[in-house]
């Protein structure tokens, strides 16, 4: 995400609902939001007991390591932060959850967190600031196709992967220009680059 968007930013919300959630949230943390800010977690996971107290506790000596807090699942949505960053729970950005979002922006490392199409002008409406997933989280697949090409250099992967902040903040300024959702924008701008008529 473009430095000047998160440049200001104190607070992060960041539901991590199984471990790979709880990694995702520490790279969120130290990576993004890092210094003098405040930062709160919690666990989602509702179904598995041993798993979730296994989460929890992750989620706990996460908190104390970095200096945040680990809050109720129910409580994350509602928390005025500047940043709300979903790091493992897919569909989270849905009817129920986009009225109490307390935060004006969207970042994080889930999967699918639109859980309809809808939500993403949901979101628009509210003026809440989306950063679609599939273009947040493209590193994963960019390594992924580095390795498996073999044509890439560790420093190509790194400069295509470093290019994501410049695609969002594309993404954001046609957002802005055209009113349209970032979701609808970065869908049209995904089909332009493998040649799909727009």
């Amino acid at each position: 995400m473009p430095a000047d968007i998160l440049s200001h930013h104190e607070k992060l919300a960041s539901p991590v609902r199984e471990p790979g959630g709880v990694h995702r949230a520490r790279f969120v943390v130290e990576r993004l939001l890092f210094g003098q800010r405040r930062k709160r977690a919690t666990d989602r996971r509702r179904r598995n007991r041993p798993a979730r107290a296994q989460c929890l506790e992750r989620a706990q000596r996460l908190a104390a390591e970095l200096d945040a807090q680990v809050v109720d699942g129910e409580q994350i949505l509602r928390i005025e932060a500047d940043v709300f960053a979903p790091c493992a729970l897919g569909g989270v950005l849905n009817d129920d959850s986009i009225p109490a979002l307390g935060a004006p922006i969207v970042a994080g490392g889930a999967n699918n967190q639109l859980l309809e199409d809808r939500h993403g002008e949901a979101l628009a409406e509210r003026g809440v600031l989306y950063a679609p997933d599939y273009v947040i989280n493209a590193g994963g697949i960019i390594n992924v196709c580095g390795e498996y090409l073999g044509q890439w250099t560790e420093a190509e992967v790194d400069r295509r992967v470093a290019a994501i902040g410049d695609t969002l903040g594309e993404i954001f300024r046609e957002a802005k220009r055209s009113g349209r959702p970032t979701h609808r924008v970065a869908d049209a701008m995904a089909r332009q680059r493998i040649g799909l008529e727009v």
